[in-house]
């Protein structure tokens, strides 16, 4: 039976890694650019429902960044803020409202650094961290909230834990 969990631990997060791949390459340059609109974002309130999203997400977000134009350590440090914000949005699971909250924050808080000192833009840390949030605020919050009331209605169908 444990071996079963274990497959079924690796399958859903091997899916959720795929479909975030696939949002964020399907929507090109929106989804690697200074301003950007990164669809896969709303799928950063799925630890809300499973401890598989974690894993999957920076699987996912690492995949994205690697099969894109993404400088190496834009590709380090935003898989590492994917993990971190899932990690914190898992432990706020019982919270849907604040749980849409870390990746909207981390990201604003470390993408316009990685846009001023590794891609090296012309812009303000300001500038980047109020795209940042915007983008941020519709995709992982509003769209991600949106994704939560959807899948919070078959909850026992679709999730173990």
């Amino acid at each position: 039976m444990r071996k079963n969990k274990s497959v079924r631990f690796l399958t859903e997060s091997a899916m959720i890694a795929a479909l975030y791949a696939a949002l964020t390459l399907v929507t090109g340059q929106f989804s690697v650019s200074a301003i950007q609109l990164r669809l896969s974002e709303a799928l950063t309130i799925l630890p809300v429902f499973t401890p598989c999203a974690v894993p999957g997400l920076a699987v996912g977000c690492l995949a994205a960044n690697l099969l894109s134009s993404c400088a190496p350590l834009d590709t380090v440090i935003g898989t590492a803020v994917t993990l971190t914000a899932a990690i914190l949005t898992r432990l706020l699971k019982k919270m849907p409202l604040p749980a849409v909250l870390p990746p909207v924050l981390l990201n604003a808080a470390v993408l316009p650094l990685i846009f001023l000192f590794v891609y090296r833009l012309e812009g303000t840390y300001l500038f980047f961290f109020g795209t940042t949030l915007l983008s941020e605020a519709l995709t992982a919050g509003l769209l991600g909230l949106l994704l939560f009331r959807v899948l919070d209605r078959y909850r026992d169908r679709l999730f173990d834990s």
